[in-house]
């Protein structure tokens, strides 16, 4: 058993009827070193490579985490040398029981640079001193046997229990007034090295200012500049800064469902309603800030109920026999030309004018002057910096030349998966990057055709058994890279970590 996570890719399957597929899967580990589970991303071979095997081992290395605070029987012991990890999926945990380690993930032995059997039913002391006994608070500071300084908290096992997610509950008939949107929340972890631009800092501060005196402020960008994480920062700095932030995708919800979903209904309304009704988005934000996400998506008719509850500021659920007035303030977003739909007839002018009294507008990731700064600040936040990375100069030349149509998310995105797949302290070179980023083109097959190959397609060579042949494709594409594994995997449209695994099976003795 690999006991790792792996890439296998069209030709390198057993079964010549699996050619056209691929998959990358990544062990999910318990607590005491057991496998617990895989997780698999299957599909279209040349739809996987080695940034699909990073999200999968991303993906089982958060799994993990679950897993051993969801079975932690005693105290649960969280750190890192870095303060601001703990309490996320990056941090070591070890489950202790009358003062012996009993469960560990992998991160907790990477960081006590320990084997699993060195750690398993030995006294927490061991490593963290007295400091466990005596460290007079949840949390505190110490230094581990090498010298290694770093913060560690301890709780109990049951104050650590991640609650199931909300669709496994059943909803209440008023939803609690909270966000909840579209994929840039996702990014709000990472992204505020994306604000350090003067440009976006001097937007914040001013449509600050004008949604405190009540005016709407409209937030537009391409798709992935961060126009979600604004509007938080924007709510976070406004006056109704201890009011709910309620956000919603205009684009997400259907048509037939997005009336009910803003302005609420009363019981009975109509076939299927929640006996008590339910308030409505716009009703949830009293006090707080609404935020319309991708406005200009939303349909026509219903723009002009939504004029109205701007106009009155009062909401009548459907059904409902009077109108309820409520107090929010306005942030709307798109990446959509309001003015263009409104040529075209799709955006009525009269809503435009309402929702755009301020318009804060993002620059694109290319449109900035900063773009190279901004690059090493979030490989930073990415975890480089925790895992002492250091980009290389060709890699960061790629990265900081890109066009980036997803802009801020995409780069995120792609760096997140470089640290994933990097070991601890590497430089990572530009062999590592997508081939997009290089302006190589991705193979349409697993592996490259050689003389031979075509030879043998053509029925003019003899067929020789499948492990030869990717052989000897390997071993042409590292002739070609003079040698270096990272670029023959590339032009092979592999993981470099496959080509090691034949490179391993070639020096074996038959």
């Amino acid at each position: 058993v690999e006991r790792r996570p792996l890439a296998i890719l069209g030709g390198e399957h057993f079964l010549a009827g699996h050619g056209a597929l691929g998959c990358a899967a990544a062990p999910i580990f318990g607590g005491r070193g057991e496998i617990a589970g895989v997780l698999d991303i299957s599909g279209d071979a040349i739809r996987i490579d080695g940034h699909t095997l990073g999200l999968v081992r991303m993906a089982s290395q958060q799994i993990e985490h679950r897993m051993m605070l969801a079975q932690a029987t005693g105290d649960v012991v969280r750190f890192h040398v870095k303060p601001a990890v703990l309490g996320s999926p990056r941090e070591g945990l070890l489950t202790v029981v009358d003062g012996r380690v009993v469960a560990a993930n992998r991160i907790a032995l990477a960081l006590l640079d320990r084997s699993m059997e060195d750690i398993l039913d030995q006294p927490l002391e061991r490593w963290f001193g007295r400091a466990w006994g005596d460290g007079g608070g949840d949390t505190f500071g110490i230094a581990l046997p090498d010298g290694q300084p770093v913060v560690a908290r301890r709780q109990r096992g049951t104050d650590c229990r991640v609650p199931p997610p909300v669709a496994a509950r059943s909803a209440p008939a008023s939803r609690p007034a909270t966000s909840g949107g579209s994929a840039d929340a996702h990014d709000a972890d990472i992204v505020p090295a994306a604000f350090e631009d003067p440009c976006i800092a001097r937007a914040l501060d001013q449509a600050t200012r004008v949604i405190d005196a009540g005016i709407a402020v409209l937030v537009t960008g391409e798709t992935g500049v961060g126009k979600e994480v604004f509007a938080r920062r924007l709510h976070a700095a406004s006056r109704h800064r201890d009011g709910p932030l309620v956000i919603v995708n205009c684009a997400a919800l259907p048509e037939s469902l997005i009336e009910s979903e803003l302005f609420g209904y009363d019981e009975g309304a109509f076939t299927g309603a929640r006996r008590q009704g339910t308030a409505g988005r716009v009703r949830e934000a009293a006090g707080g800030t609404l935020m319309l996400d991708e406005i200009g998506d939303m349909p026509l008719a219903m723009q002009t109920r939504l004029l109205r509850v701007l106009e009155d500021r009062t909401v009548q659920p459907l059904g409902g026999a009077r109108a309820v007035r409520v107090d929010f303030q306005l942030v709307c977003a798109t990446h959509r030309n309001l003015a263009a739909l409104v040529e075209s007839g799709r955006f009525r002018a009269d809503l435009m004018f309402r929702v755009n009294g301020y318009e804060a507008h993002l620059p694109s990731l290319r449109e900035r002057r900063d773009r190279g700064a901004l690059v090493r600040r979030l490989f930073d936040e990415a975890g480089g910096r925790d895992r002492q990375l250091v980009l290389g100069d060709d890699a960061f030349a790629a990265l900081a030349r890109h066009a980036w149509p997803g802009n801020v998310r995409e780069l995120v995105g792609v760096l997140r998966t470089l640290v994933a797949l990097a070991e601890p302290g590497v430089e990572i070179g530009a062999d590592a990057l997508p081939a997009r980023l290089l302006g190589v083109a991705p193979s349409p097959q697993p592996s490259i055709r050689s003389e031979a190959a075509v030879q043998r397609a053509a029925g003019t060579a003899p067929r020789l058994p499948l492990a030869e042949v990717a052989q000897h494709e390997i071993a042409q594409a590292l002739v070609a890279a003079d040698g270096n594994v990272s670029r023959a995997a590339v032009r092979l449209g592999i993981h470099r970590s496959t080509v090691y695994r034949h490179l391993e099976r070639a020096r074996r003795p038959h």
